[in-house]
């Protein structure tokens, strides 16, 4: 095995500088295999659909700022700089002002100004783009350029997304390159990959593995990693065959199952790490008597659930709050056992939604006893 399974893939590739100057320079060289079970598809970031295509695109561009390692959206001072050096609110918090980083330069060389800020906003906002990030960007009204490094925001009303939806929602993108193109053919027509990020890309066959090298020059310092490769297989069995037969160095889609098998081998780890997922429990079809639903409703609110959708004739979704990944089968078994006082079996299968699962009616299976109240469910994670 060339490696062991330490840190999550954005803080391994990316490495910190600001954390290198406290502690000294960081070694720096050597290659990260990543296992996957998904091609990334699309890297523009307006398309981008897929973890993996996320996971390449934020090495090859860079974000005005990035949300801090305590995923607080709110905390404004946490949040990573990165294209832009610095922001100032306006004094009714009606527009931001951000600074650009003079130093900042594309990987063909052109310098990155706000023009290239307003150019993203207004190409991610054009319906006949179609981006995926266009309802994300729905209180920004407009960002007008101040000068040749200045971008200012503007919003329709104040809310507390202000900053992260000026900030990191997009990936900025290079004017230069792409304003030519007739934005209704970009889908046909999607441009190589030409970022300001930390990596550049090198290689991508499509369905075989994509790979980025280090961008030794790059404004923020270089990455500590020489490269790093995506190797995609949509066998989720072979591609934890791959990590456990030394092949790829990574993978993240561990199921409870591996983690013990991993317990056995020294040379691997499976450590749980924070992140933005939101995990939902789907009841199917909703109960209709009152007091199943009350109990649902109060399991919702305990966990400081946003909100309950219910859906008399079908189902309704209740979204839980980010967790660490490595927890959520536990705490599945907690959430109902604990809140809903109903034992509870856990079957799992490869997704990232979960739902009630049984025979019969669809989805739910269930036992209530007169009086008590006790039902039993099967929680499954299902495609």
């Amino acid at each position: 095995m060339r490696g062991t399974i330490a840190i999550a893939l954005g803080f391994l590739v990316a490495g910190c500088s600001e954390n290198a100057r406290e502690t000294g320079p960081p070694a720096t060289g050597g290659t990260l295999v990543i296992a996957t079970t998904q091609d990334p598809g699309a890297l523009f970031p307006p398309y981008i659909l897929t973890v993996a295509a996320k996971q390449i695109a934020e090495q090859l561009y860079d974000y005005l700022a990035d949300v801090g390692t305590n995923f607080d959206a709110r905390d404004e001072k946490s949040y990573r700089a990165e294209l832009a050096k610095g922001w100032r609110w306006s004094s009714d918090s009606m527009n931001i002002a951000f600074q650009l980083d003079p130093r900042a330069r594309w990987h063909d060389g052109r310098s990155v100004t706000a023009g290239d800020v307003r150019f993203t906003f207004d190409l991610n906002k054009d319906t006949t783009v179609a981006s995926r990030y266009i309802s994300s960007l729905a209180n920004i009204d407009s960002v007008s350029v101040t000068d040749s490094l200045t971008a200012v925001f503007w919003f329709h009303r104040r809310a507390p997304t202000q900053f992260l939806d000026a900030a990191a929602q997009l990936l900025i993108l290079p004017a230069h390159q792409l304003e030519r193109i007739p934005r209704e053919r970009l889908r046909e027509r999607l441009p190589p990959p030409i970022g300001s990020g930390r990596f550049r890309l090198r290689r991508w066959v499509k369905g075989t593995a994509v790979e980025i090298v280090a961008d030794t020059g790059n404004y923020r310092g270089r990455a500590i990693l020489d490269r790093v490769i995506w190797s995609p297989t949509p066998d989720f069995n072979a591609a934890f065959a791959r990590l456990m037969g030394g092949e790829a160095d990574l993978f993240d889609g561990l199921r409870p199952e591996n983690v013990k098998e991993m317990a056995r081998r020294r040379n691997l780890r499976a450590i749980g790490l924070p992140g933005a997922a939101y995990a939902f429990l789907r009841f199917g079809p909703t109960p209709h008597d009152p007091i199943h639903f009350s109990a649902i409703a109060i399991f919702a609110a305990r966990w400081r659930c946003r909100s309950i959708v219910p859906r008399w004739c079908g189902a309704c979704s209740i979204p839980l709050r980010p967790f660490r990944w490595a927890r959520q089968f536990g705490l599945f078994q907690r959430l109902t056992r604990v809140l809903f006082n109903y034992p509870s079996t856990l079957r799992v299968q490869q997704n990232c939604s979960t739902r009630w699962a049984g025979s019969a009616p669809p989805m739910v299976s269930g036992r209530r006893t007169e009086g008590s109240f006790r039902s039993t469910f099967s929680l499954q994670r299902t495609v």
